[in-house]
Protein backbone atom coordinates (compact mmCIF):
# COMPACT_ATOMS: atom_id res chain seq x y z
CA UNK A 1 0.00 0.00 0.00
CA UNK A 2 1.83 3.43 -0.82
CA UNK A 3 2.48 5.93 1.41
CA UNK A 4 0.00 8.74 1.83
CA UNK A 5 1.35 12.73 1.02
CA UNK A 6 0.07 13.15 4.71
CA UNK A 7 2.69 10.26 6.00
CA UNK A 8 5.16 11.56 3.80
CA UNK A 9 4.96 14.93 5.41
CA UNK A 10 5.05 13.34 9.16
CA UNK A 11 8.75 11.55 7.90
CA UNK A 12 9.66 14.64 6.95
CA UNK A 13 8.58 16.94 10.00
CA UNK A 14 9.99 14.07 12.12
CA UNK A 15 13.03 13.93 10.68
CA UNK A 16 12.98 18.20 11.17
CA UNK A 17 12.39 17.66 14.55
CA UNK A 18 15.85 15.78 15.00
CA UNK A 19 17.55 17.97 12.95
CA UNK A 20 16.15 20.95 15.05
CA UNK A 21 17.03 23.01 17.89
CA UNK A 22 15.52 25.34 20.26
CA UNK A 23 17.19 28.24 18.69
CA UNK A 24 14.56 29.58 16.62
CA UNK A 25 17.09 31.24 14.00
CA UNK A 26 18.93 27.68 14.03
CA UNK A 27 15.65 25.73 13.34
CA UNK A 28 14.94 28.03 9.91
CA UNK A 29 18.40 27.19 8.83
CA UNK A 30 17.92 23.67 9.18
CA UNK A 31 14.50 23.67 7.51
CA UNK A 32 16.27 25.51 4.46
CA UNK A 33 19.08 23.62 4.42
CA UNK A 34 16.50 20.29 4.57
CA UNK A 35 14.44 22.39 1.77
CA UNK A 36 17.59 22.40 -0.49
CA UNK A 37 18.71 19.00 0.12
CA UNK A 38 15.05 17.48 -1.16
CA UNK A 39 15.33 20.00 -3.84
CA UNK A 40 18.37 18.30 -5.54
CA UNK A 41 17.76 14.96 -4.42
CA UNK A 42 14.25 14.76 -6.44
CA UNK A 43 15.93 17.58 -8.59
CA UNK A 44 14.03 15.86 -12.01
CA UNK A 45 10.90 15.03 -10.25
CA UNK A 46 9.70 18.32 -7.97
CA UNK A 47 7.46 20.72 -9.36
CA UNK A 48 8.12 22.67 -5.99
CA UNK A 49 8.67 22.48 -2.38
CA UNK A 50 6.89 24.72 0.17
CA UNK A 51 7.32 25.39 3.64
CA UNK A 52 3.61 25.16 5.69
CA UNK A 53 2.47 26.19 9.04
CA UNK A 54 -0.46 23.87 10.38
CA UNK A 55 -2.12 23.00 13.23
CA UNK A 56 -0.48 19.42 14.61
CA UNK A 57 -3.49 17.01 15.03
CA UNK A 58 -1.93 14.30 16.71
CA UNK A 59 -0.66 16.27 19.94
CA UNK A 60 -3.51 16.16 22.57
CA UNK A 61 -3.75 19.88 22.82
CA UNK A 62 -4.23 20.92 19.07
CA UNK A 63 -7.09 22.95 20.08
CA UNK A 64 -4.56 25.37 21.24
CA UNK A 65 -3.70 26.01 17.34
CA UNK A 66 -0.33 26.31 17.79
CA UNK A 67 1.12 25.88 14.22
CA UNK A 68 4.04 23.65 13.42
CA UNK A 69 6.04 23.56 10.26
CA UNK A 70 5.68 21.27 7.57
CA UNK A 71 7.58 20.83 4.48
CA UNK A 72 5.19 19.73 1.22
CA UNK A 73 6.46 18.59 -1.82
CA UNK A 74 4.98 18.88 -4.99
CA UNK A 75 5.57 16.23 -7.63
CA UNK A 76 5.50 16.67 -11.39
CA UNK A 77 2.93 14.14 -11.70
CA UNK A 78 1.08 11.41 -9.38
CA UNK A 79 3.26 8.70 -11.21
CA UNK A 80 6.18 10.47 -9.88
CA UNK A 81 5.35 10.83 -6.69
CA UNK A 82 3.94 6.65 -6.48
CA UNK A 83 7.56 5.84 -7.79
CA UNK A 84 9.55 7.96 -5.12
CA UNK A 85 7.46 6.62 -2.32
CA UNK A 86 7.42 3.14 -3.70
CA UNK A 87 11.60 4.07 -4.22
CA UNK A 88 11.96 5.16 -0.51
CA UNK A 89 9.89 2.41 1.08
CA UNK A 90 12.43 -0.55 0.74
Amino acid sequence: MPISNNALISILHAMMNILGTKLPILILKKIREMMVYLERRFEKKLASVELLEKVDLDVTNYLSGKLKKYIKLNFRTINVNFQVILDHKE
